[in-house]
C-alpha cells in the first residue's frame, strides 16, 4: 500500500501574531511574527454556512447539485487555551479585548487600560487614523507542510480569561477567543519572515506584591478573570466581508480562591447580601519598572461561594465575582510596564 509514511510530531506545529494597523491590509506571510507559547489553536470555526439538506428532487438522497458552501457573512473564531504569557505578549492581548490604551513616554512605557462608563470603541475600519486607534492582529498558524499555512486577518480579541495557579508554577496563563470578519486564507506560505518567541520573561504570581480584597490582605491560591466585549461583524463588504466590528457591552467575570481565615470569614454574608468589595492583584514594583502588572476591580459582586475542605493547606473559599462600575470610580483598570514602546495611543 503507497501511503505516505511521514510523521509529523505535535510540536512542529506554531502559532503567532502581527500587529495589524489597517483594515483590509493583512500581513501577506512575510511579516516577522510573534509566536506564543502554547499549544496551537484547534476546534476553530471557519465561517462557513453549508446546507447539505434533503431537497424536493425527487429522491431521497442528498444530492451533490444541491450543496451550497460560501464564507460570505461568517465570522471566523479561533479559540485559544493554556497560553503562558510572556511580558511582550500581555500589552498585545490586553489591548485586543480591551481596545484602548493610554502608554506612557518614560523607559517603562506604562500602559493603562481601562473600563468605565465612558469608554466607546474603535472605528475599527480606520485604524490607520490617529484619532481612532484600536489593536488588529493577523494571526498565523505555520504547519510543517507548505503552502497549507493559515492565515487569519483583521483579528480582535473577543475574550481574554487571564489565570494563575499558585499551587503550581505560578505564571499567568491566557486563553480566549481571537474572531475575524474575513475571509479564511489556508494556503499561505510562512517562509519569508522571522518567527520567534518574546525575550523569557514571565508575570509569576507566586511573586505578587498585592494581593487584596476590600483593602485586607488575603492569602491567595489562584485566580481567573475573563474580560469579554462581546465583538460582533458589522456589515458586508461586495466580497462577503466584514465591513467593521461592533463592542456592544463589556463585561468581566471570575473566580479567586483565597485561604479560609478570620480576613474571608465574612464573604459568604457578604455574597448573600449583595455586598460589593474590591479586588487589587499585581506583581511587580509599581515606580513601574518593566515587568510591573496590576488588575484593579474596583466593585465586584460575589455569586454563591464554595468551601474547600480537602486541601493540604487547610480550608480554602473560592469566590465567583461579576464586576461592575462602582460609584464615581471605574470597573477595570488594568495596568502593565513592559519597557516597550509601542507608540500607542497616548
Amino acid at each position: 500500500m503507497a501511503i505516505n509514511s511521514n510523521v509529523y510530531a505535535n510540536e512542529q506545529t506554531k502559532w503567532g501574531y502581527i500587529q495589524q494597523t489597517t483594515w483590509g491590509t493583512p500581513d501577506d506571510g512575510t511579516g516577522n511574527y510573534t509566536m506564543f507559547e502554547g499549544p496551537p489553536p484547534t476546534g476553530i470555526d471557519y465561517g462557513v454556512t453549508r446546507s447539505i439538506e434533503h431537497k424536493f428532487d425527487g429522491g431521497r438522497v442528498k444530492q451533490y447539485g444541491s450543496i451550497f458552501y460560501t464564507e460570505s457573512g461568517g465570522l471566523r473564531v479561533i479559540p485559544f487555551s493554556d497560553v503562558i504569557v510572556r511580558r511582550l505578549d500581555l500589552p498585545v492581548l490586553l489591548y485586543g479585548v480591551m481596545q484602548n490604551v493610554d502608554e506612557g513616554e518614560s523607559s517603562a512605557y506604562f500602559k493603562t487600560y481601562t473600563w468605565d462608563e465612558t469608554t466607546t470603541q474603535p472605528d475599527f475600519a480606520s485604524l490607520d487614523a490617529a484619532s481612532d486607534l484600536g489593536y488588529m492582529a493577523t494571526i498565523g498558524i505555520y504547519d510543517p507542510i507548505a503552502s497549507n499555512h493559515r492565515l487569519f486577518e483583521g483579528c480582535i480579541l473577543r475574550s481574554l480569561t487571564l489565570s494563575a495557579d499558585l499551587s503550581g508554577d505560578g505564571r499567568l496563563r491566557a486563553s480566549g477567543e481571537w474572531i475575524s470578519g474575513f475571509a479564511n486564507d489556508v494556503d499561505v506560505n510562512f517562509n519569508s519572515g522571522t518567527w520567534g518567541y518574546a525575550a523569557q520573561n514571565y508575570y509569576n504570581f507566586n511573586e505578587m506584591t498585592k494581593k487584596q480584597i476590600e483593602n485586607t490582605d488575603m492569602v491567595v491560591y489562584g485566580f481567573s478573570i475573563t474580560f469579554t466585549n462581546n465583538a460582533v461583524r458589522v456589515g458586508s463588504s461586495s466580497a462577503g466581508e466584514a465591513e467593521t466590528y461592533a463592542l456592544p457591552m463589556y463585561d468581566i467575570t471570575g473566580e479567586i480562591t483565597v485561604k479560609y481565615d478570620a480576613n474571608t470569614d465574612g464573604f459568604i454574608a457578604d455574597a448573600i447580601a449583595g455586598t460589593g468589595k474590591e479586588i487589587d492583584l499585581a506583581v511587580g514594583d509599581d515606580t513601574p519598572n518593566a515587568g510591573y502588572f496590576s488588575i484593579v476591580l474596583d466593585e465586584v459582586y460575589f455569586d454563591n461561594p464554595t468551601k474547600d475542605y480537602s486541601g493540604e493547606m487547610g480550608q480554602a473559599i473560592t469566590l465567583p465575582f461579576t464586576a461592575a462600575l462602582e460609584q464615581g470610580a471605574n470597573m477595570a483598570v488594568v495596568s502593565v510596564a513592559d519597557g516597550t514602546d509601542r507608540g500607542w495611543a497616548t
